[in-house]
C-alpha cells in the first residue's frame, strides 16, 4: 500500500496528476477537509464540474451507486472525481465490504476515487475490519494520514494567522492558547479569529485572550492524563495549575480524569480476555468516540492490571476526600487533595506487579 505524505497529495492535486483511489484519514480534520476543498476547487476551475465531480455520503449511498458514478465517462476532461465521505468499514455488511473491494480493484483509468473520513477516526491502531480492508486493497489504495500537528506547529500557525489579521501574538501566548483550547486546528483557528476581531489589531495581551477564548476543559484533562501516563511531573502540575486558575471545580477535574482511567481499565480487560475493545461501544457510550477506545488500548499496554486498579482506588479516594470530610469546602484543602492525587498517580504509573 502506498503511503503518501500530505505535501505529496497537495502536489498531485495542484498538478492534476491524481490517479486511482485515495484514503484520507487522521485526527487533524481541518487540514484533511482543506485538501478535499482544494481538489473540489481544482475540478470546478477546469469546468463542467456537474459532470466531472460527484459527491457521496456513505451513510446514504450504496456501493453500486459509487460504482455507477465511477464508470461514467468524464465530460471534456481526462478524468472525473468521485468523493465518498465517511465510509465506515466497521459498520458495513460483509457483502457491501466485498463490493467496495471489487470497485477498488476494477477502478477505471478515467476516474479518481477519494475516500475521506472527516468524522471517523481510525485511531492509532485500526480495528480488525479496517486492517483486513486495507490489506485486501493494498495494491489499489493510496493512504494519506493527517496527524495532529505538534504543539510547536500549532503555536507557529497561531502566530502566522494573527499576523495575517493585523495582530501580533507572542510565542508564550501562542503556547498558552494551545493549553487553553486544545490541539484541534479548526478550534484554534476559530479562537484566534475571535481574539483578532475583538482587538482589531496590534499586540495581543494575555487579558484580551482570556476575555475572548473558549476554554476546552476536556482537552486539558486529556492532556493531564497523557502527562500522568508518560510520567511528566512538571507538565502534569502545570495543567492542574491552569485548570484551577480557570476556576474549574476540583471535583469535576477528578471526575473527568477518572473517566480517562476507566477507559484504560476497560481496554485492558478486553485485551486480557482476548476480545476487541470495540465491543465496549455496545454497553458503554462510545458511539462517535471510538478513537478513545483505540487510544486506551494502546496506552493501557504500559500498565499492569494491578497498577490500573490501584490508580482507580487513588482516584476514588480523592473523590471522596473532595466531596466530604473536614475542609472539603476550602480551596486550600482541595488543592492539597489534587496535588496528592497527582503525586500518587505518577508514582503508581512507575510501579509494576
Amino acid at each position: 500500500m502506498a503511503q503518501l505524505r500530505e505535501a505529496e497529495l497537495k502536489k498531485e492535486i495542484e498538478k492534476g496528476t491524481l490517479s486511482g483511489a485515495y484514503l484520507l484519514y487522521g485526527e487533524e480534520k481541518y487540514t484533511l477537509l482543506q485538501c478535499v476543498e482544494k481538489l473540489v476547487q481544482k475540478v470546478k476551475a477546469a469546468g463542467f464540474a456537474d459532470f466531472n465531480l460527484t459527491r457521496f455520503d456513505a451513510a446514504d449511498t450504496t456501493a453500486d451507486q459509487v460504482a455507477d458514478a465511477l464508470e461514467a465517462l468524464p465530460f471534456f476532461a481526462e478524468q472525473k472525481v468521485v468523493l465518498l465521505r465517511d465510509l465506515n468499514i466497521d459498520t458495513l455488511s460483509p457483502s457491501e465490504t466485498e463490493r467496495y473491494q471489487k470497485i477498488l480493484g476494477e477502478l477505471p483509468e478515467t476516474s479518481v476515487l477519494i475516500l475521506y473520513l472527516p468524522t471517523i477516526s481510525l485511531g492509532k491502531r485500526p480495528s480488525a475490519k479496517w486492517k483486513k480492508f486495507l490489506t485486501a486493497n493494498s495494491k489499489s489504495l493510496k493512504t494519506v494520514e493527517f496527524p495532529r500537528k505538534s504543539n510547536s506547529e500549532l503555536e507557529k500557525y497561531l502566530m502566522d494567522f494573527a499576523e495575517r489579521r493585523g495582530c501580533t501574538l507572542s510565542r508564550p501566548l501562542a503556547k498558552w492558547m494551545v493549553q487553553l483550547c486544545g490541539n484541534d486546528l479548526q478550534t484554534l483557528r476559530n479562537e484566534i479569529s475571535k481574539v483578532c476581531a475583538y482587538v482589531g489589531g496590534g499586540e495581543l495581551s494575555r487579558e484580551q485572550i482570556k476575555d475572548v477564548v473558549t476554554i476546552n476543559t476536556e482537552a486539558q484533562i486529556f492532556a493531564l492524563a497523557t502527562a500522568l501516563i508518560g510520567g511528566q511531573y512538571e507538565k502534569a502540575y502545570q495543567i492542574v495549575d491552569g485548570l484551577l486558575m480557570q476556576n474549574e471545580e476540583p471535583v469535576a477535574i477528578v471526575a473527568m480524569l477518572s473517566s480517562s482511567y476507566l477507559n484504560l481499565y476497560r481496554a485492558k480487560c478486553m485485551v486480557q480476555s482476548g476480545r476487541s475493545v470495540m465491543e465496549l461501544s455496545g454497553p458503554f457510550d462510545y458511539k462517535g468516540k471510538e478513537f478513545l477506545l483505540r487510544n486506551a488500548e494502546q496506552d493501557s499496554s504500559r500498565f499492569s492490571m494491578g497498577v490500573l486498579r490501584r490508580s482507580l482506588d487513588i482516584l476514588l479516594e480523592a473523590d471522596l476526600a473532595l466531596k466530604g470530610g473536614a475542609g472539603s469546602s476550602r480551596l486550600e484543602m482541595k488543592r492539597v487533595v489534587l496535588d496528592t492525587l497527582i503525586a500518587k498517580l505518577l508514582l503508581a504509573a512507575q510501579e509494576q506487579d
